[in-house]
């Protein structure tokens, strides 16, 4: 809510160059942007040309995304990866946790799980959002792996997925992996990037990122 609270207050200092056009605009949305224009003490043609240059904006992103690997750390949190592909996000707890500040609505995330390899890819839909109240289980291995129950601050941003390798199997009542479609670590290795994944947040180049999207979905 404070970035939208940023981006209204902002409308009252715009100052780039401006040009005149001639556009039509619904009745009923035109009235309720005079009617927010004379709350804010704003003109409405400075609402209107804002509001297109944010769509300018977020179209650019769309077409240019940064790309990133987001490990779900199934070695501490075993239904990691399902918490996010369930809930439509990526997230980060713990000491890690503050990796997903730094992604932005329309980057482009792939879901990495270890031993196993790129299990889901999207794009980012929202700004990074905090749960502080996220119960989680995790191995502890300092305690012969353990099981345990804690509540963690969670980090995460929603995303729409594209694909995701992950189907109900009616035998064992639960989620898996549909390894037929993943992309190995040895694979991404071998035909995206020599990059390895000992992080939890991994950005990848605009080719790497490009050919590991196409790799992935044509799978």
């Amino acid at each position: 809510m404070s970035g939208n609270l940023d981006y209204i207050k902002s409308l009252k200092s715009q100052t780039q160059k401006k040009k005149s056009v001639t556009i039509t605009i619904d009745e009923s949305v035109l009235d309720k942007i005079s009617e927010i224009a004379d709350k804010l003490e704003i003109s409405k043609n400075q609402i209107i040309s804002d509001i297109s240059g944010k769509f300018v904006e977020d179209y650019t992103k769309a077409e240019n995304p940064s790309y990133y690997i987001i490990n779900s750390n199934n070695y501490y949190m075993p239904e990691g990866h399902l918490h996010m592909l369930l809930g439509n996000k990526v997230s980060a707890w713990g000491d890690t946790k503050s990796v997903i500040e730094g992604l932005n609505p329309g980057d482009y995330v792939f879901v990495y799980m270890n031993k196993t390899g790129i299990i889901a890819a999207g794009t980012v839909t929202s700004n990074f959002m905090v749960n502080d109240y996220s119960l989680v289980r995790h191995i502890d291995h300092n305690q012969d792996n353990k099981i345990e129950y804690d509540v963690w601050d969670e980090y995460f941003v929603n995303v729409e997925f594209d694909k995701k390798c992950l189907k109900y199997d009616e035998v064992s009542k639960g989620y898996v992996i549909e390894q037929n479609e993943v992309i190995t670590a040895s694979e991404f290795n071998d035909k995206v990037s020599k990059q390895p994944f000992g992080r939890t947040k991994l950005f990848l180049s605009k080719v790497e990122g490009e050919k590991l999207k196409e790799l992935f979905l044509q799978r």
